[in-house]
């Protein structure tokens, strides 16, 4: 747990199996609730939300965003 670092959608199933790790982000799932429990365990859906609530800086959108329901992501500055 030294070098790493967890980024755990919420109602993603599978990091509540074990105990919890110590560098722990939590961030929303934008998945429709009445899609199957793997939609919140999808790295693309967690990519897009991390572009989404943080920007995508000088790299281009991830292009699967907009057909997971997420606007295109916005240029940030810190």
């Amino acid at each position: 747990d030294l070098y790493n670092y967890n980024v755990i959608p919420e109602r993603d199933i599978f990091p509540r199996v074990d105990d919890p790790p110590l560098g722990v982000q939590n961030i929303m799932c934008r998945a429709p609730n009445n899609v199957g429990v793997l939609e919140c365990h999808h790295i693309a859906r967690t990519t897009c939300e991390i572009m989404y609530a943080c920007g995508s800086g000088d790299r281009p959108p991830f292009k699967e965003c907009p057909k997971l329901g997420y606007d295109v992501p916005q240029k940030r500055t810190p």
